[in-house]
């Protein structure tokens, strides 16, 4: 008993001292040992296969539920995860875990921020949905050589077969089953506004989806799709096409046998414009092995499409959501501009208006599903 208390009560004291004197020095030493344990395993797997890479989620999402994206990154750092240790290695493939249940599933909890959430069912479940999809809170993973994200699916619980029991089936010898399962996923291709995140901010060598359940009922053709696309990619970092970002990005890669580039729209509307080309041969579908005639560079994607095609050198372009999706657009950016902002939400809002003014409809859209748009503006209607 006392021989527990003295330890319990050195390492308390170690710990005062280091988070007085060395803590950051402490953080980062421990971040490298973690890398450099990593790296000997990924080492040992090249030795058998040198094809082979180690694949590590840091599991850095979870932290944004509680903390604002910058103090969340220290936290994981303080746990033992810097990608900056990573930056030489692409035998390991270091990568955040998403959650596309809770997009819908989240709700109020006490936060370190819970002040600037105060909007009652709306609050964090709003903010959640931001962090978990811009591009900021994993900008410590953009520069790293590889990237992987996978998906964990949670589920929902509930003892519906003795709350609300199927009386026909109860009245004879057969009985519901009291606790049951069911998951979340948005309808038609709003469901793939997860991988589509993904993509467009850390372009992913590997994409998992997994946990309890993989749901895909009621989405299977727009899932079969996409998927067949991004299988097309090369599994290397692809080149970002300047001046293509939003509401379609665009990235290239020139390929050991021919260039090769992808278009991914980041908008749950259609979009539609053209590119420009700096050499292009015969441009093919990389999924159907179709012939395309891009003679003039237009092109149109449907909502959240990713388009991977073969044949050319793309230097520029433009795109623009169509005239449905800016019917749906414009009244909330007219809205934002004509409203009272609080002080406290005028940085958001300023930010939301930024987006709208360079035609990055993409962020903005996600913008205006943070807390503060609905302390500022109604609901839209659909």
């Amino acid at each position: 008993h006392w021989f527990f208390l003295y330890r319990f009560l050195y390492l308390r004291l170690r710990y005062y001292w280091l988070r007085k004197h060395a803590w950051e020095d402490w953080v980062q030493w421990r971040c490298e040992q973690v890398a450099a344990f990593w790296k000997q395993i990924a080492a040992e797997l090249r030795s058998v296969r040198p094809d082979l890479r180690l694949y590590v989620d840091a599991g850095f999402f979870n932290l944004l539920y509680d903390y604002e994206p910058e103090e969340a990154y220290q936290k994981m750092r303080e746990a033992g995860f810097d990608p900056d240790c990573y930056l030489d290695d692409d035998s390991i493939v270091l990568g955040p875990q998403l959650y596309p249940s809770d997009y819908r599933s989240v709700r109020m909890r006490e936060t370190r921020s819970y002040e600037r959430r105060p909007v009652a069912g709306i609050g964090l479940d709003a903010d959640a949905r931001a962090n978990l999809l811009l591009p900021e809170p994993v900008e410590p993973w953009a520069d790293l050589p590889l990237a992987w994200v996978n998906f964990h699916e949670r589920y929902f619980e509930d003892p519906i077969g003795r709350t609300d029991p199927l009386a026909p089936v109860n009245e004879g010898e057969v009985s519901d089953v009291e606790w049951r399962i069911s998951q979340l996923a948005g309808p038609r291709y709003h469901a793939l506004e997860g991988q589509v995140a993904a993509l467009a901010n850390l372009d992913p060598v590997l994409m998992t989806r997994g946990g309890i359940r993989i749901p895909t009922k009621g989405f299977e053709p727009w899932a079969a799709q996409w998927a067949a696309a991004y299988r097309a990619l090369p599994a290397v970092r692809m080149s970002d096409v300047p001046g293509l970002s939003d509401p379609v990005l665009v990235r290239s890669y020139e390929g050991d046998d021919a260039p090769i580039f992808y278009l991914l729209n980041r908008l749950p509307f259609p979009v539609e414009g053209t590119l420009k080309f700096a050499g292009k041969g015969e441009c093919v579908d990389a999924v159907s092995g179709e012939a395309l005639d891009l003679s003039d560079g237009s092109i149109q994607l449907e909502p959240y499409a990713l388009r991977v095609i073969s044949g050319a050198q793309v230097s520029g372009g433009d795109f623009v959501p169509s005239a449905e999706a800016m019917a749906w657009l414009k009244p909330l950016r007219a809205g934002l501009s004509e409203a009272e902002i609080a002080t406290e939400f005028q940085a958001e809002a300023d930010e939301a208006l930024t987006a709208a003014d360079a035609g990055e409809w993409a962020r903005f859209y996600l913008l205006m599903q943070q807390s503060w748009r609905w302390q500022t503006l109604p609901p839209q209607a659909e």
